[in-house]
This record gives structure tokens, C-alpha cells and sequence, in this order.
């Protein structure tokens, strides 16, 4: 693990990606991180390069709210009922207050609105495929580290000479972020994904098979074993494997070593190619 990576409250997605290849022993980039947040499985979170408007709002029960009936716009037969804020699933709303904050760093993606479409519009872009073709009327979302929901907000100006201005909801997340990962997420899917399996029971038959040598299997296993020949993009680097071995309980000098020597020899020495 990288020493400043202590100090560090968030990195960006291909560097997170390296180190969970260290952990489950299989080539991660920004694309499956991606899948991973899409799926449910991972926070993502963004960091704002300048200063963003927003209104705080409250995740309240729909128990907690005096909801209102109307007509509805397309069928006067029918009624629709208002819960004074954004329905966010069948048993909460979200109540956004007038308050304008501006607000800038890294925030955590809830996924509840435009702040989704974002991540899966990058996530096509990087398929080289078209973004999605979605907005979210509700607006983009973001969570504070003491669970506060944003809705981030576009600022426009009034038509006449006074200047004043007025705000609006944004549709996506702004040009100007990145999306990034916190350490303690990144913490979090370590220890979901890494960690040595259990030799296999032919070597813990086999007494003169030392544990060095039961590790340096199960990397070969982990690392290559669903390698493919022609596929360059499944071939890990040796620092990664190395890595690896290291956090089981290598030194450095023999986990270098160790990577170089289970490395298949139709791997080559090369890298492999870039996301």
C-alpha cells in the first residue's frame, strides 16, 4: 500500500483500479469500477473543481408528510397525490429547502437522479458509444459525509435591469468535476475482494511444498488463470502480481521475484495496453 495513500481522502478511479487488481487478482480499470457503482456495489463519489450552488435537502418518510391531492394534468378523472418533495422510491421523499449553499471538494454520489445518468453516460463514453439520453427533472444529487443530501443548482439571471438572480435545478453533474473514490471505499472493496484463498488440498498433501511455494500457485491461479493467450488486456503487470504478494507476506525483493517467475511465458514482458 502506498504511504501517502494514508493521508489521501480520495483518489481517482484508474488508481483505485490498480489497487483492487492487487486485491482480487483480476484486471480492474475505470469501466468496472464504473459497472460496480451502476450495480450497486460500489460508492462513487465526485470532486467539484470550483465552487457549485446547491439546496439542502431532507430524506423524510412519506408517514412524516401531509401529502395533497389534484387533479391530474392529462385525465381530470384521476387524482395525483403531492408529497411536498421529490419521491425518491415508494416510502420516501426528498424536501428541498430555499436556502442557497455553495459548496465545493469531494461529495458522495446517492445516485438518485441526474447525478446516475452522469456516471452512465461516462460509462458509454469510455464503450465508445453513445452518452444517455436522459435528464432528470428532479435534478443531481449529492451526500455529505454526515449523510446531508444537495441538490446541486444553476444559477440564472433575471431578464430585467435589477440583476437579481434566481435558481434552478441541474440536470447533471457539472463539466467541471471528476469523479473520484474515497481511500475508505476503495478500504471497504479490499476487503470484499482480496485477501489469499485456501491452498489446494493436492498441496497441502504434498509436506515438502513450502508456503511460499502454495502462495506463488495461488497467484499464478489468481493472476492467470483466466488469462487469455490473445488478449493482452488480461495479461497483468508484474507489480500488480508483485503487490499482491506482497500484502500475503512476501518481502518485496521475493515478491518481485516470484511475479517474474510465474509469469506465462506467452505473456511476454510487455505492458499491457491502456484503457
Amino acid at each position: 500500500m502506498s504511504k501517502l495513500r494514508k493521508f489521501q481522502k480520495w483518489i481517482g478511479l484508474a488508481e483505485a483500479g490498480t489497487m483492487l487488481s492487487e486485491s482480487c487478482g483480476e484486471r480492474i480499470g475505470e469501466l468496472e469500477l464504473l459497472r460496480l457503482a451502476l450495480e450497486g456495489h460500489a460508492n462513487l463519489s465526485v470532486r467539484f473543481i470550483n465552487f457549485e450552488y446547491a439546496k439542502r435537502g431532507k430524506i423524510v418518510s412519506k408517514s412524516e408528510v401531509s401529502p395533497k391531492f389534484a387533479r391530474a394534468f392529462d385525465d381530470a378523472a384521476k387524482t395525483v397525490t403531492l408529497w411536498g418533495g421529490i419521491e425518491i422510491n415508494d416510502n420516501e421523499v426528498i424536501l428541498i429547502d430555499d436556502e442557497i449553499f455553495k459548496i465545493t471538494d469531494v461529495w458522495d454520489l446517492p445516485m438518485l437522479g441526474g447525478e446516475l445518468f452522469s456516471v452512465q453516460s461516462y460509462y458509454e463514453k469510455l464503450h465508445f458509444r453513445d452518452s444517455v439520453d436522459k435528464i432528470s427533472i428532479d435534478g443531481a444529487f449529492v451526500r455529505g459525509e454526515n449523510e446531508e443530501i444537495f441538490q446541486l443548482q444553476v444559477r440564472q439571471e433575471t431578464p430585467d435591469a435589477n440583476q437579481t438572480y434566481y435558481y434552478i435545478p441541474m440536470h447533471e453533474l457539472p463539466r467541471e468535476s471528476e469523479l473520484v473514490i474515497r481511500t475508505a471505499e476503495v478500504t471497504r472493496l479490499e476487503s470484499i475482494l482480496g485477501g489469499a484463498q485456501d491452498s489446494p488440498q493436492f498441496l497441502e498433501d504434498k509436506k515438502f511444498v513450502s508456503d511460499d511455494l502454495k502462495l506463488l500457485y495461488l497467484a499464478a491461479e489468481r493472476f492467470w488463470g483466466k488469462a487469455e493467450i490473445s488478449n493482452r488486456q488480461s495479461h497483468m503487470k508484474n507489480a500488480v502480481v508483485a503487490g499482491w504478494l506482497v500484502k500475503n507476506g512476501f518481502s518485496q525483493k521475493l515478491a518481485d521475484a516470484g511475479a517474474t517467475i510465474i509469469r506465462p511465458d506467452w505473456a511476454g514482458v510487455g505492458r499491457p495496453p491502456e484503457q
